[in-house]
């Protein structure tokens, strides 16, 4: 009986290793995938695109969140080397009093 314990216990050990590197072996296919697609600021500079796309990630009341506050200060940065004619806000406005879109457009508007 003790065995069969002990072989039970290292198969599930051995089932929680290779699966705890699922995420991992997810995470480097995606970097590896979306890292051509990613540009500096330098290098946005050079080209000539559709818009500056800035993803939501959350606000505070009628602030953005730390994060979304990088997002938008550097999709600022971006538009202001010439590269694009416009900035797509993309964020959550599916309730009333939850609206990422118009603090984003706000906080970049107040920019400048």
């Amino acid at each position: 009986m003790k065995e069969k314990f002990k072989r039970l216990v290292g198969v599930l050990l051995l089932l929680c290793l290779i699966f705890a590197q699922i995420p991992i072996l997810i995470n480097a296919y995606m970097y590896e995938f979306s890292s051509r697609y990613i540009l500096t600021v330098e290098e946005a500079s050079e080209g000539k695109f559709d818009c500056v796309l800035v993803l939501g990630a959350g606000v505070w009341g009628e602030s953005p969140s730390p994060m979304l506050e990088e997002r938008l200060n550097r999709g600022i940065e971006v538009y202001k080397t010439g590269c694009a004619d416009r900035i797509l806000m993309s964020g959550d406005h599916g309730r009333t009093e939850y609206d990422e879109v118009n603090v984003m457009k706000d906080f970049a508007v107040g920019k400048g």
